[in-house]
């Protein structure tokens, strides 16, 4: 039992850190009860029964909360309009009867701002037609008596159409500011998970999606390489012509390093003339071994930069997860080991680290294999 309430209490407490707005909604529930309450008491409004005000807003509030819950797992159209539609119709039903009708936009602007600050700026027009809905059903329980009014026909009209006016330019406000927001957040995240000058992903996110692969490829134990590329002669080329030469050669190396792979594989600047390769959903390592030539031929061509024309080689070693044990440290100390045995060569060439060979395990050296595995 005590181990069912503590499971009861994780998902309580993971669902209102994945929604920190849901307990302003209900903390808003409590206080639109205990105001329309007062309300009546005071006979500033019709007179509600409490327990009345009550279960609409725990029914509203219980099933807008199942339909965010619902959110957190799958987002659905239902869901989403499930949601909206909870919080925006408590609001019209609570005005109505206490006889105010569509008059009290405040609760409405709270429906506005609160799904489309969780939901996202593209739900605006969605919330904004539920908000209309609302409005209408007010009135039309307000014209046909079925609801109390304080104001005649024609102010309730009036008001009713100031009303709209104001949903739809709150609404159109507020989808505005969050879709401002979200591209703000967006070009942050994309800021700290690319290289400022090459554009490619950088070592946080290069480590952080390797990682996912090694969890995601299971007990396939060949899904998964790493390609350590090191430039070889770009500190001359530094030296020779310049930082910024060097960097529009870094720029080019990575355009050309980019243009050999598939979409689903990933191109970083992992440090300096470093780059990183991973290549998911490896059938064979036979295709990292072509990826490497691939890249290879990609630098045969000069790099023509500011003029000046520059050769630079690569060399490249290459790992691939053997057991689902890998981890992200291992597959990437193959792989450098393995670059370094390849940058012996002093010019262009690709190593693929062996794990099986005693002489590779014990030596911490990639023996070539380019014998057994030729295209």
């Amino acid at each position: 039992m005590h181990s069912r309430n503590g499971s009861l209490t994780d998902r309580a407490a993971a669902y209102y850190r994945a929604r920190p707005g849901a307990g302003l909604v209900q903390v808003a529930a409590v206080g639109a009860v205990i105001v329309l309450w007062l309300l009546g008491r005071y006979q500033l409004s019709a007179p509600v029964a409490l327990w009345l005000a009550i279960a609409i807003m725990v029914t509203a509030v219980a099933v807008g909360t199942i339909a965010d819950y619902s959110l957190l797992r799958r987002r659905s159209k239902l869901n989403v309009h499930v949601r909206i539609a909870s919080m925006v119709l408590a609001v019209a039903v609570l005005c109505d009867i206490t006889g105010w009708g569509p008059m009290l936009g405040i609760g409405y602007a709270f429906a506005i701002f609160e799904n489309i600050q969780r939901l996202g700026s593209k739900m605006w027009r969605a919330v904004m037609a539920w908000c209309l809905v609302a409005v209408v059903v007010s009135v039309l329980g307000q014209a046909t008596g079925a609801a109390p009014s304080f104001v005649s026909g024609q102010v309730l009209y009036a008001l009713s159409g100031l009303n709209i006016v104001a949903i739809v330019f709150v609404a159109y406000l507020v989808g505005v500011l969050q879709a401002e927001a979200e591209h703000s957040k967006e070009k942050l995240a994309l800021a700290a998970a690319h290289d400022h000058m090459t554009g490619l992903a950088n070592r946080t996110a290069f480590l952080e999606t390797l990682k996912a692969a090694l969890a995601a490829a299971g007990d396939n134990p060949s899904s998964v390489a790493v390609l350590f590329c090191d430039l070889i002669s770009f500190k001359a080329v530094n030296d020779t012509f310049g930082h910024d030469v060097g960097d529009a050669v870094l720029v080019d190396v990575a355009a050309r390093f980019d243009s050999c792979t598939r979409s689903k594989d990933l191109v970083a600047r992992y440090a300096g003339d470093e780059f990183v390769v991973l290549v998911p959903d490896l059938e064979s390592p036979r295709h990292a071994v072509m990826l490497a030539r691939r890249l290879i031929a990609s630098l045969d061509d000069p790099l023509v930069v500011a003029g000046q024309s520059v050769q630079i080689g690569v060399s490249i070693g290459i790992a691939v997860s053997s057991s689902s044990r890998n981890t992200v440290r291992a597959l990437l100390h193959q792989a450098d080991l393995a670059m370094y045995t390849a940058k012996m060569k002093g010019s262009s060439a690709w190593r693929l680290h062996v794990p099986s060979d005693p002489l590779t395990c014990a030596l911490g050296v990639s023996r070539p294999v380019a014998s057994q595995l030729t295209a």
